[in-house]
C-alpha cells in the first residue's frame, strides 16, 4: 500500500471547511422553516383558544411542511456524516456512484448559487474502485467548481462514469472545455498533486463541452 503523503493539505482543509459550512447553512435553513411553522401552529392554537374553532387544513399544511423539513434535515445530516467519514481511511474500496451522488448532494447549494444544476447518470452496473475517498471527492469537487465558473449554454452538468479494463472514466458534460482559461484553471491549485496521488489524468471528452478523468481501479503501488 502506498504512503499517501500530506499533500494538498491547506487546499484540502479549505475544501473540507467550505463543504462543512455549506452543509451547516442548509441545516440552519431547514431549522428556520421548522421554527417558523412551529410559531404559526402556536398562533393558530392561541386563535382557536380565544375565538373557538381551528383551521384544520392549515394545521395539516403546516404539519406537512414541518415533516418535509425534518426529512430534509435528516438527509443533510446523513450526507454530512458520510462526508466526514471520507477521512477515516487513506485507501478504501467503495461504490463510485454512491460517492459521486454524495459529492453532488454536498455541492448542490454551492452550484445553485451559480444557477447550476448537477445530475449523476447511473452506469447501469456497479463500478467500484480502491483509492482515497477524500482526495477523490476533493478532485471531483474542484472540477465541478471549475465547470460552474465556465458553464455551458444550458448551465447544467451531467456526470457519468464507466469502467474499461482496469481504468475508471468519469465524464463531466456541460462546461466550456474549449475556452483557453478553462484547462488552466482545472490544472491550477492542488490538481497536479491530486492527480499524481490518485494515479489519474484529465483529458478532453470525445464531444464538445466534455471533460474526462481517468483513474485506475487501484492506486499506484497497491
Amino acid at each position: 500500500m502506498p504512503a499517501f503523503p500530506q499533500t494538498a493539505g491547506w487546499g484540502g482543509l479549505k475544501f473540507f471547511g467550505r463543504i462543512s459550512a455549506s452543509i451547516s447553512h442548509e441545516l440552519k435553513n431547514a431549522l428556520s422553516i421548522v421554527n417558523e411553522n412551529a410559531g404559526l401552529l402556536e398562533d393558530l392554537a392561541l386563535l382557536a383558544d380565544s375565538k373557538g374553532g381551528l383551521d384544520i387544513e392549515r394545521v395539516k399544511a403546516l404539519s406537512a411542511s414541518i415533516g418535509r423539513q425534518v426529512k430534509r434535515a435528516d438527509n443533510i445530516i446523513r450526507n454530512m456524516n458520510k462526508f466526514a467519514h471520507t477521512v477515516d481511511f487513506e485507501i478504501k474500496t467503495f461504490d463510485l456512484q454512491e460517492y459521486l451522488e454524495l459529492t453532488a448532494a454536498v455541492s448542490a447549494r454551492l452550484l445553485a448559487a451559480k444557477s447550476m444544476t448537477l445530475k449523476v447518470i447511473p452506469a447501469g452496473q456497479q463500478v467500484s474502485l480502491t483509492t482515497s475517498p477524500f482526495f477523490l471527492l476533493y478532485l471531483i469537487w474542484h472540477l465541478l467548481d471549475c465547470c460552474s465558473q465556465w458553464p455551458g449554454p444550458e448551465k447544467s452538468l451531467d456526470v457519468s462514469f464507466s469502467r474499461d479494463g482496469g481504468v475508471i472514466s468519469i465524464c463531466f458534460k456541460g462546461c466550456m472545455t474549449q475556452e483557453p482559461g478553462f484547462m488552466t484553471q482545472v490544472m491550477d491549485g492542488d490538481s497536479q498533486a491530486l492527480l499524481t496521488l490518485l494515479g489519474a489524468n484529465i483529458a478532453p471528452g470525445t464531444r464538445p463541452h466534455e471533460m474526462e478523468v481517468h483513474i485506475p481501479e487501484t492506486p499506484p503501488g497497491v
